[in-house]
């Protein structure tokens, strides 16, 4: 039987260690009792436990700011919504007694003729007798007859005279056209009330003259005639002209069973005569017109009804309609005035708004971003004027990392 090896004693061995530790640490170490035996009197000092506590509470307060950090942050979007628009484009039937998108309304028509002087432009001054209209009133039981160069006094001494000879009507009254007794632009004199010098002072209280508009050509201008001066006087007379149809129509309108609260109008100019000639020189000249006034009066209620409900039915997921600023443009594209109808084109700009929803935003591709980073994307989309971004703590430069703690509030 081989003879049983001895097993090295305990000393032995932390003997051995102690030589291992030296050959790799340049510390001299007698024994591994020296190694783990604490020196002889130690005592700390007050200083050593206020490093040791300050190191602590420095330690606790990173922990907490980095358990809040994760936990705590939070951030508030706040976003305003771009208001865009949206157009309606169609036409629309309007006929007295109106079916499922129709208008409620009517066409009407009149022809209206008249004449009117006008005056070439440029050229050279001259007085002129200034002329005018006035209304002669009779509140005698008795006709009075009046010659023409007949006199009116006004209160300023401004002497007119009638034009042709005319008959006031007992009890009644009757215009008549005048003439001032001297050239000059004193005789262009405003609307005022002239006595009749010609008649006793009994009949002067009750027969005199009244002006309501001002008169006119105490001042005349010489000038040849140019193009540019008849294309000015047709304009001038064909919208006298339209004006005076407009007037005729809402008069008729007023007569119909149902009262309409908007109409519009369109002409057709049927003819426009002079007898003057370009180059002749002259104060003045006469021209003479006709012309087909058509109005169509509608109920608006009705109309902005079909154009709103053909808007609503085009709004994309998430679209609003707004309130309308913006009057709609209204065309008359055909009529029958035999029957009344109109076909009017329509058209008219609505705001829309993005009804926000938490759908429309992926907060995903937010999450842990930066401001600067979240708030490029959110402006991505077309509905988004503007971002603005608030987290707390303030001091954090980027968004929690959970869709929870990002709050999204949203204005228009």
């Amino acid at each position: 039987m081989p003879p049983r090896k001895k097993s090295a004693s305990p000393r032995a061995k932390k003997n051995k260690e102690a030589s291992v530790l030296e050959d790799v640490f340049p510390i001299r170490v007698d024994s591994a009792e020296e190694v783990s035996a604490p020196e002889e009197g130690f005592s700390p000092s007050p200083k050593f436990y206020k490093v040791i506590a300050t190191t602590f509470l420095i330690a606790t307060i990173l922990l907490v700011i980095f358990v809040v950090f994760l936990t705590g942050g939070k951030a508030t979007i706040s976003l305003k919504l771009k208001p865009q628009t949206v157009k309606a484009n169609t036409n629309l039937m309007v006929v007295e007694k109106p079916a499922s998108g129709q208008v409620g309304g009517l066409a009407l028509g009149t022809v209206v003729t008249g004449e009117k002087v006008f005056s070439p432009s440029g050229g050279t001054e001259i007085p002129g007798a200034a002329t005018g209209e006035v209304i002669l009133y009779n509140k005698t039981n008795s006709a009075q007859p009046l010659v023409a160069t007949t006199r009116l006094l006004s209160p300023d001494g401004i002497l007119f005279r009638l034009t042709k000879s005319t008959n006031v009507p007992a009890n009644g009254q009757i215009k008549a056209a005048v003439y001032a007794d001297k050239s000059g632009k004193d005789g262009e004199i405003g609307p005022t009330k002239f006595t009749i010098p010609g008649l006793s002072e009994i009949k002067q209280k009750d027969i005199y003259a009244e002006s309501k508009t001002k008169m006119s050509g105490g001042v005349k201008r010489i000038s040849a005639l140019t193009e540019a001066d008849l294309k000015t006087a047709e304009e001038a007379l064909v919208a006298d002209l339209y004006s005076t149809g407009q007037g005729k129509l809402v008069n008729i309108a007023k007569t119909s069973s149902s009262a309409y609260a908007a109409s519009l109008y369109t002409y057709i100019k049927n003819s426009v005569k002079t007898d003057a000639k370009i180059g002749a020189v002259s104060d003045s000249f006469k021209m003479t017109g006709e012309v087909q006034v058509v109005g169509v009066f509608y109920n608006p209620a009705d109309l902005r009804d079909l154009l709103l409900k053909q808007v609503e039915e085009n709004l994309s997921a998430g679209e609003q309609l707004g309130n309308s600023a913006i009057a709609p443009t209204i065309q008359i594209n055909k009529y029958d005035l035999g029957v009344r109808t109109a076909d009017l084109r329509v058209a008219q700009e609505f705001l829309i708004k993005a009804a926000y929803s938490d759908d429309l935003l992926d907060k995903s591709k937010l999450l842990g971003q930066s401001k600067d980073a979240a708030i490029e994307y959110l402006k991505s989309f077309s509905w988004v004027d503007s971002a603005e971004i608030v987290t707390k703590p303030a001091w954090t430069k980027k968004l929690p990392g959970e869709a929870s703690k990002i709050e999204i509030k949203v204005s228009e």
